[in-house]
C-alpha cells in the first residue's frame, strides 16, 4: 500500500509543484504549530521551492500554477481569528485568489478539457495530513488512507487525465495571469512587513548562514532563471520565509529592472539545497517575467525560529562570465556556416561575410560581432552593433563594408562575438584556402 501511495502522490504534487520534499504535502492548517496561521498564510502564498531539481522544473506548468493558487484559496479561506497584521494579508489576498478562482471557473466552462482544479484542491488538503505520515513513514490511519487514495483517484481522473494545453490565450487566460501577477506581487510586499512582527526577538545568525547560487536565463535565451541556497547554518531551520530581490536589466531597453519573490519552508535541514525556478519572459505559460532580463545581484533575506540574516549575492562579473561562457560552450552548441562574397563591381554592393547560425536554442544574445578578414599582409577589422541585441537561428547575417572591398578571397576570417554584460568572448574562424 504505501509503494502504492508514494507512486501515485509523486506524480500528484509533480503537477502541483508543491515545496520542498521529494512529495511534500501543502498543509491546510497548522493550529497545533507555533505560528501555525502565519505559517498557513506564508505558505499558500509563497512562490515554490523544492528539494529536488527535478521537480523544480515542472513547478510553473499551467496545471501546476492553477492548482497551487486554488489549494491557497482553500487554504486562506479556513483560516479564521486573524491577529491584526495577518487578517489585511488574508482579506487582501482572496481577492486576488477569488478573481483566479473566477478565471479558471470561466475557462473551464469554455473547455470541457479543463481539470476539476477546485475538487483536486479540496482532497489535496483533506489528504494532506496523510501524506505528510507518509512521507515520514509513519503509520497510517484507514481515515488517513482513504482521503490520499481518494486524492490518487481524483487527480488522476481530472489532472492527469487533461493536462491543461487545450485552450489557447484567450481574455480570460490573460485575466486569470493578471489576477495571478497581482496576488504574487502584493504577497510579496504584505508578507515582508509581517516579517517584522512575526519574527520579532529572533537574534541575527552569527557566523555561516546560507550558500547562494545563481544561473540567469541569460536575456530570456532561458525559460527560466534559477536561485539555489544551501542551509549552512549547521541547524535545522524551521517556520522559514524566505524573501528574494532580484535586480538588473531589461533586454530590451537596458533599463534598470526587478522582482521579488516570497518563499516559506517549514522545516530545511542543515546542509540541504533548495531550488527556486523563476520563468523568464521565454516561459509560455501563465508564469512569465518574473525576474530581471539579466541579473545583476540577488539579495536573499531569510527569517527563522533559529534567526534571521540578510545577504546580497553579485551575478554580474565573474559568476556570469562563467555561465555565459557554459552557456555558450556546452548548451547553445552553436554551429556556424559562412561565405565570403566579392563582387567585380561595387556600385551596389561591397564585399563582405554573410554567416548563419544553427543550434539547440531558438537565439543567443550578442551585442557586437567583429569580423577579421586576412589575405597575405592584408588584415582588416570591423565591428558591428547588432540591432536587437540577438541572433537568432537560421537567420543569415550579411557583413559588409566598402573597406573590405581590396579583397578578392581572404584566407582566414575570424568572426569575433561579444556578449551583453559579460567579458567572455568567443571568436569562431573560417579557413578558405
Amino acid at each position: 500500500m504505501m509503494t502504492r501511495i508514494s507512486k501515485d502522490l509523486r506524480l500528484v504534487w509533480l503537477l502541483i509543484g508543491a515545496t520542498v520534499a521529494s512529495f511534500a504535502p501543502i498543509r491546510s492548517l497548522h493550529a497545533d504549530e507555533p505560528n501555525g496561521q502565519y505559517a498557513t498564510l506564508a505558505e499558500a502564498l509563497a512562490s515554490p521551492v523544492f528539494f529536488d531539481i527535478e521537480q523544480a522544473k515542472k513547478g510553473h506548468t499551467d496545471t501546476a500554477v492553477m492548482l497551487r493558487m486554488e489549494i491557497a484559496r482553500q487554504q486562506l479561506m479556513g483560516l479564521r481569528s486573524l491577529p491584526f497584521h495577518l487578517a489585511g494579508i488574508r482579506s487582501s489576498s482572496l481577492e486576488g485568489l477569488d478573481a483566479c478562482h473566477s478565471s479558471m471557473a470561466n475557462l473551464r466552462q469554455l473547455n470541457n478539457y479543463m481539470p476539476d482544479f477546485e475538487g483536486v484542491a479540496k482532497r489535496a488538503l483533506d489528504a494532506a495530513p496523510g501524506v505528510l505520515k507518509a512521507a515520514n513513514k509513519e503509520e497510517l490511519s484507514n481515515t488517513d488512507k482513504n482521503a490520499i487514495g481518494g486524492l490518487a483517484v481524483k487527480a488522476g481522473a481530472e489532472i492527469i487525465g487533461g493536462l491543461v494545453n487545450a485552450y489557447q490565450a484567450s481574455r480570460e487566460r490573460d485575466a486569470y495571469r493578471k489576477a495571478y501577477v497581482t496576488t504574487r506581487v502584493e504577497a510579496v510586499r504584505a508578507i515582508s512587513k509581517a516579517c517584522a512582527t512575526q519574527y520579532q526577538g529572533t537574534k541575527k545568525v552569527i557566523g555561516n548562514s546560507l550558500e547562494i547560487v545563481f544561473n540567469g536565463s541569460w536575456n530570456n535565451s532561458f525559460t527560466r532563471d534559477w536561485l539555489c541556497l544551501r542551509n549552512d547554518t549547521g541547524r535545522d531551520l524551521s517556520n522559514c520565509t524566505i524573501l528574494v530581490n532580484l535586480n538588473g536589466y531589461s533586454a530590451q531597453s537596458g533599463n534598470r529592472e526587478s522582482d521579488s519573490h516570497l518563499h516559506y519552508v517549514a522545516k530545511w535541514p542543515a546542509g540541504k539545497w533548495i531550488y527556486a525556478p523563476y520563468p523568464s519572459k521565454a516561459n509560455d505559460g501563465i508564469a512569465t517575467d518574473e525576474s530581471a532580463d539579466s541579473v545583476e545581484s540577488v539579495s536573499v533575506s531569510y527569517f527563522s525560529d533559529q534567526g534571521w540574516d540578510r545577504l546580497t549575492h553579485t551575478y554580474h562579473g565573474p559568476n556570469y562570465d562563467k555561465d555565459v561562457k557554459r552557456y555558450f560552450e556546452t548548451m547553445l552548441k552553436p554551429r556556424f556556416k559562412g561565405s565570403w562574397y566579392h563582387y567585380d563591381n561595387h556600385v551596389f554592393y561591397d564585399n563582405g561575410f554573410q554567416f548563419s547560425y544553427d543550434g539547440d536554442l531558438s537565439y543567443f544574445p550578442v551585442s557586437y560581432i567583429t569580423v577579421t578578414a586576412k589575405q597575405g599582409l592584408r588584415v582588416t577589422t570591423m565591428k558591428w552593433t547588432i540591432n536587437g541585441g540577438k541572433m537568432s537561428r537560421g537567420s543569415n547575417m550579411w557583413l559588409s563594408h566598402l573597406d573590405f572591398n581590396g579583397m578578392n578571397r581572404p584566407e582566414t576570417i575570424d568572426v569575433y562575438f561579444e556578449f551583453p554584460r559579460s567579458s567572455y568572448t568567443h571568436t569562431v574562424t573560417w579557413h578558405f584556402q
